[in-house]
């Protein structure tokens, strides 16, 4: 068996913390709130982001 080249691949993650305000201002935490659905025990958990 041949041994490929192995590669390393990185991104940034400074932009997560951009993304997550530009979700919210979206209203993504309520559309997922809205949309997903929940087991019984899991009554009064918030799937969006806050």
């Amino acid at each position: 068996m041949a041994h490929l080249p192995q590669q390393i691949i990185s991104e940034r993650i400074d932009d997560v913390v951009l993304l997550l305000e530009v979700m919210k201002k979206m209203g993504l935490p309520e559309i997922l709130n809205q949309n997903l659905p929940r087991h019984w025990k899991q009554e009064g958990l918030d799937w969006g982001m806050g």
